[in-house]
């Protein structure tokens, strides 16, 4: 589809919403996997000046009947399914009074084009009066946050931060309209939307839909129709990089990609970067940011790449604060990563409370995450505010812990958390996904590089880690699991 025709059926979309009563303010979910209507969709919703709502295509029936009800959504544009959910059998059993209308715009061709042909009858004069009336301030989108700890919170996103973060994106990449942007990551992930969505359409580059995210797919797109651009988490690259034909295709139309949504440690980035042979760039976002908020460049030395998440982007003011005394903290020390620019977001959806503790009187947004900056200016992350760890009075960071179990090349994955302890009040647990590895040689590895008090006391092994669909580990889910095996081997947790 060229953007022309993009533009046209976004147009037809837009009246369509119109002739149904949808205007400005209005809440309209696309919930649909990643297709060009999906696109179309989400662009005529906003440029009525509505808000896109975008759930996660894995929600069930109950999940998405608290979203929509949360997001106050007032139309549902939904597809035909993700996986083994039934988005039709959910969307039957929805009962939502604030919910007006529900139009399927995958798999039933016939229903979405009465839809759009609805629309024919709205003049084009209303339509760009609609246009007309939105503004850079108003919300454009809400995306929800990842939830690995507790219940996800809508975010709302201005059209000023959305369309700033893809040209911002766009610059980073160097994109241009030569580029083919392969799509491996949903668009209701802030990732995907800003890095993938519109930074391909600010810099004129193509999207890449592919038909499903499995690696064999994705191996096969980028080798058959020639991507240069592909983002990814690192679950993805490693399961990819695992597959037994990976050598049998022809990746060297690659150009430059970013890796982000979790950490990675230095052995993976560099098996990544050296395996797929293509400028691969570490990156530190989140959603309550747009998405990005560091990035390395190109052109920095190797080690900036396997060691750090790079600068602070363009236009984007970003500081290390202390947790406890809110000031600044000297480089070198570890502090909460705050952002403050064009990127902060609106807010969270009727929650002011949390929105006010996340952005203090100063416009900063306190983003949860820990890090310190070195002499060059690049961010170093060590983990989240949220899973500090708190041993006999020690103040213990995860992330650094994490990284040095990682440095394993064995190790495919690995969180370390607190549990309770009578003691210290809490104890280190490092859980590990891994092959041929022994919780003695995890302990020993972290002894040799950190201080005593940093090594686990428990080692938890596993085949795999609970993730969410962004690629993040479930904390809470993690917890649960580890503390129920702990009990089970007999420890006092």
């Amino acid at each position: 589809m060229t953007y022309r025709a993009l533009d046209d059926r976004s147009d037809a979309v837009a009246k369509a919403l119109l002739a149904m009563g949808f205007a400005h303010g209005s809440h309209i979910a696309v919930w649909a996997t990643d297709r060009i209507e999906t696109l179309v969709c989400l662009l005529g919703v906003v440029k009525i000046g509505a808000v896109a709502v975008l759930p996660n295509t894995s929600l069930k029936h109950m999940e998405m009947q608290a979203l929509l009800s949360y997001a106050e959504v007032d139309c549902l544009l939904y597809g035909e399914g993700y996986k083994d959910v039934s988005f039709p059998e959910i969307v039957a059993a929805l009962d939502l009074p604030r919910l007006k209308a529900c139009i399927q715009i995958e798999g039933d061709a016939e229903a979405f084009d009465a839809f759009v042909r609805a629309g024919e009858t709205v003049p084009d004069g209303m339509l760009e009066a609609s246009k007309a009336s939105v503004t850079p301030d108003d919300p454009a989108v809400m995306l929800f946050t990842s939830g690995t700890v507790g219940a996800s919170k809508g975010v709302l996103s201005s059209h000023y931060s959305r369309v700033n973060s893809g040209i911002q994106q766009a610059e980073d990449l160097g994109a241009s309209s030569s580029d083919i942007f392969l799509v491996a990551i949903p668009m209701f992930h802030c990732f995907s939307l800003s890095a993938n969505i519109f930074a391909a359409i600010s810099s004129g580059a193509c999207l890449y839909f592919p038909e499903n995210r499995r690696t064999k797919t994705l191996l096969h797109a980028i080798a058959a129709e020639r991507c240069t651009v592909f983002h990814a988490v690192p679950t993805l690259f490693s399961a990819i990089l695992a597959r037994d034909d990976f050598d049998t295709y022809d990746l060297s139309s690659l150009r430059i990609g970013l890796i982000g949504g979790a950490a990675s440690s230095r052995e993976q980035m560099l098996a990544f970067r050296e395996s797929f042979g293509f400028e691969l760039l570490p990156s530190l976002g989140l959603t309550e940011a747009t998405a990005g908020i560091t990035v390395a460049s190109p052109d920095d030395p190797l080690l900036v790449k396997l060691t750090t998440v790079g600068h602070f982007m363009d236009h984007i003011e970003g500081c290390i604060l202390s947790p406890e005394t809110g000031r600044t903290v000297p480089v070198g020390e570890v502090g909460e990563i705050c952002v403050r620019g064009y990127c902060v977001m609106q807010g969270y959806h009727r929650l002011t409370n949390e929105t006010l503790r996340a952005i203090d009187e100063n416009g900063f947004l306190h983003t949860g995450d820990l890090g310190f900056l070195d002499t060059r200016g690049d961010l170093h992350y060590a983990g989240r505010l949220k899973e500090l760890i708190i041993r006999g009075g020690e103040n213990i960071f995860p992330g650094e812990i994490e990284s040095c179990i990682a440095d394993d090349p064995r190790v495919e994955n690995v969180r370390v958390i607190g549990v309770p302890d009578v003691h210290y009040g809490e104890e280190l647990c490092a859980c590990v996904a891994a092959k041929n590895v022994t919780a003695d040689e995890v302990r020993e590895r972290v002894s040799k590089t950190l201080a005593y008090y940093k090594v686990p006391k428990y080692v938890l092994l596993f085949d795999t880690l609970p993730c969410g669909e962004s690629g993040k580990v479930l904390l809470g889910a993690l917890r649960e699991r580890a503390i129920t095996g702990l009990k089970e081997e007999g420890h006092e947790v």
